[in-house]
């Protein structure tokens, strides 16, 4: 056995000595220190399994705890005299003339004392069934107003929720959303419960209003889920339902497992966002609910690297010592050895260093690695600027394989196959391609035999230059690429494909007809693959557009007529000159109409003039296509002008001026303005709030609290009051009102009055 680092020397008595040592004293600790250390791993990770187990256990064994507490309140709550006489209580109201005030405030001071015992709960209320009453924390409103003022969800409306009410709903959980509660944003959970609970014949529902960050709190509890993992919960059909400290992508790739599998053992591993990841499931608790604890695989790599430096340290030491001793019985056959670095220090002499032999050999080898780290760090620098400037002249001035055959090779750029092409990537913004789709797309084109280069042009284009083995392989190339782009979710506009050539020196004629496929663009759907050879015939006419951007400012400025005109100027100016032959003269016209295209596109205009530019490169008369230019030209500015009429306020004041005179109804509702102007109300929500900044209920509370002052003056009560202004109770009233005066009712009335009283 010969080894490389010593030469000759491995059938010397060193190397013998060596070779014993080895085999009797290094081998065995070897494999000792290795067993330890699997011995050790196994049982780190039992241990690790076993306490987040427990952690879920416990987490979901919590949370089941206080729903259960919900469904005991829910039991509790329906035999409370109160509830009886309110749910038992005849008519279609719970009015003032029928329900104390005494006792109204003494129920909303119980649900508030109810809401402090369950800190579990945000907020809770009650709906009778057929009273139109709800009765929560917040105070006493209609189910409309409770649903639109007080508490407001962004995806359920008033009848909606109106709907959901009218049948029982035993211990139903909603998923969490967006609520606006007293103008606050709160992403809540609503837990609904019949009254009494599991009778057919019910009489009212329990809402409970469970904020999403308590659920979190609970999930985050541990300190060991805090530390290092995540928490995700699943519904009864594997939906995510809510979770601590989650990733999107974990959260897919989890998604996306059960939905393959159904359910996970108690213990698996997971892939996302490039890491590997165990998974830890509890058992489904009495709501449904299955909760994940996702660990990284690197935490447990993290632990077993102490139990591995310790295996390591062991093995190291009997090594060392086997060594030393393997270095005392070989020492007396060292003169070979001195005598060859005697013949190193007659060679190598580095200035300062002195006899020692290891000093010089270290310094030599220091200053080679050195330079050769500086070269090679440079190179990475500006290999990449170098290779996309080099690839970019090959592209522009055919700049031929032979006179640059040694800056490729020093760029790592190689062709090995028969077959040349150019495609430009025209992206729909300014965005970078990840390298992580480069990379993906090298490897699998190298199994098609297909090498690829990509070439940044601009912020938008980028070109790919393909090298193919064989013509066919050139176009699974780009059936590859167009479907890895969607893969990846890169947006762009079109990809222009140049023809195939066999020479290097021709891609700069790839290049050129790959750009103009893409002015074909604007007749293709976004993310067409526009070929050359479809437009083949439109080479004859080259030239620009030199009057482009005053028909661009005509077109912006709505002046059709005018920027038809520079267009028939420009090409009957062209038939003068040069003589077009009919390809090229349609080519012409085309590149012209298009102008009016870039200004939408431009101005961010998705809709596109209804007249098809193919047909337009089907025309045979210069007239015919000079009034199909003018079609689109009149269509895009009447985009241009619908796109903004678009912006008009001409309802919005309709709609106040119709406010002014209903406010005082107490049936006003954003429904009933919607039907009265033939909208939507989820239309009116929106269009209302952009147009005045606030929304439909602050704005009328607004105008009704304006109104009251004046009737303050008077001799009417607070309770007549509010009901002339369109309140059918004072409390919202006086609620409302200390809201934005900064007072109540009765300290606004004895501030006017002059007596200083007190409310």
């Amino acid at each position: 056995m010969r080894l490389p680092f010593f030469g000759d020397r491995s059938k010397s008595l060193f190397m013998k000595v060596l070779y014993s040592y080895v085999v009797i004293i290094t081998l065995p600790m070897i494999v000792f220190g290795w067993a330890a250390y699997y011995w050790l791993t196994n049982t780190m990770e039992k241990e690790t399994d076993s306490t987040y187990n427990g952690v879920l256990e416990d987490i979901r064994s919590e949370i089941d705890q206080n729903f259960q507490a919900l469904d005991t309140f829910a039991v509790q709550l329906s035999y409370m005299p109160w509830a009886v006489k309110l749910m038992n209580m005849e008519g279609d109201s719970l009015g003032y003339d029928r329900l104390d005030i005494g006792l109204l405030l003494n129920i909303l001071q119980e649900l508030r004392i109810f809401q402090a015992t369950y800190r579990f709960v945000d907020e809770m209320a009650i709906d009778f069934v057929g009273k139109d009453t709800i009765l929560s924390t917040v105070g006493k409103d209609s189910r409309e107003r409770f649903f639109t003022d007080l508490i407001r969800y962004e995806r359920l409306t008033a009848d909606d929720w109106s709907a959901r009410l009218s049948a029982p709903n035993n211990r139903t959980l909603l998923a969490p959303e967006e609520v606006r509660v007293m103008n606050q944003s709160k992403r809540m959970f609503t837990y609904i419960h019949a009254l009494p609970p599991g009778d057919s014949n019910f009489q009212a529902t329990l809402l409970l209003f469970i904020r999403e960050e308590t659920i979190r709190e609970l999930l985050g509890k541990s300190a060991l889920i805090k530390q290092n993992a995540s928490v995700y919960v699943t519904d009864r059909d594997g939906k995510a339902v809510t979770g601590y400290n989650n990733s999107p992508d974990i959260r897919d790739a989890l998604a996306d497992r059960i939905a393959k599998s159904g359910s996970l053992p108690q213990i698996s591993r997971l892939t996302a966002d490039g890491q590997d990841y165990t998974v830890y499931r509890s058992a489904a608790g009495e709501n449904g609910w299955t909760y994940y604890a996702v660990v990284p695989a690197g935490e447990m790599a993290a632990k077993l690297r102490n139990v591995r430096l310790v295996a390591l340290a062991l093995v190291l030491f009997y090594l060392a010592v086997g060594i030393a001793i393997a270095y005392m019985l070989a020492r007396r056959d060292y003169r070979p050895v001195a005598q060859m670095l005697s013949l190193v220090r007659s060679r190598l002499k580095p200035a300062g260093q002195g006899n020692d032999e290891y000093a010089m050999l270290e310094h030599a080898i220091y200053s080679l690695l050195s330079d050769a780290d500086r070269n090679e760090s440079e190179i990475l620098l500006y290999k990449p600027l170098a290779r996309n400037a080099f690839l970019t002249k090959l592209l522009k001035d055919g700049t031929g394989h032979e006179e640059a055959a040694r800056t490729m090779e020093l760029l790592d750029i190689s062709f090995p196959h028969e077959y040349y092409r150019c495609l430009i990537l025209l992206l729909d913004a300014e965005m970078w391609v990840p390298d992580s789709l480069t990379e993906l797309l090298k490897v699998e084109l190298n199994d098609k035999l297909v090498s690829a280069y990509w070439v940044e042009l601009d912020a938008r284009s980028k070109a790919i230059i393909l090298n193919a083995d064989t013509m066919q392989a050139s176009e699974e190339a780009i059936a590859l690429l167009r479907e890895s782009l969607r893969s990846a979710s890169v947006a762009y506009r079109a990809l222009g494909v140049g023809r195939q050539y066999r020479s290097p020196g021709d891609l700069h004629l790839s290049y050129a007809e790959a750009l103009r496929a893409l002015e074909y663009r604007f007749t293709e759907p976004d993310g067409a693959t526009l070929y050359a050879q479809r437009f083949a015939d439109t080479r004859y006419w080259k030239g620009t557009i030199p009057e482009e951007e005053e028909l661009k400012a005509a077109i912006r400025n709505g002046n059709s007529a005018g920027a038809a005109e520079r267009a028939e100027r420009i090409v009957r100016t062209e038939l003068a000159n040069g003589m077009l032959p009919l390809d090229g003269l349609r080519f012409m016209c085309y590149r012209v109409a298009t102008v009016a295209l870039v200004v939408l596109e431009e101005l961010n205009i998705a809709k596109l003039p209804s007249v098809d530019l193919n047909e337009l490169l089907q025309l045979d008369e210069p007239d015919a296509m000079l009034q199909a230019i003018r079609k689109v030209y009149e269509e895009s500015v009447r985009l241009i002008a619908e796109e903004r009429e678009g912006r008009n306020d001409h309802l919005i004041r309709e709609i106040q001026a119709y406010l002014e005179q209903h406010y005082t109804d107490q049936n006003l509702s954003l429904t009933s303005v919607a039907d009265a102007f033939g909208i939507s109300s989820s239309y009116l929500s929106r269009y209302f709030k952009s147009q005045t900044g606030t929304n439909f209920v602050d704005y009328v509370n607004r105008r009704r609290i304006e109104a009251s002052k004046r009737w303050l003056t008077g001799e009417a009560t607070v309770m007549q009051v509010a009901q002339k202004v369109g309140f059918d109770n004072d409390i919202t009233f006086r609620r409302l009102f200390k809201k934005y005066m900064g007072i109540t009712p009765s300290q606004f009335k004895s501030a006017l009055a002059g007596d200083g009283a007190k409310d």
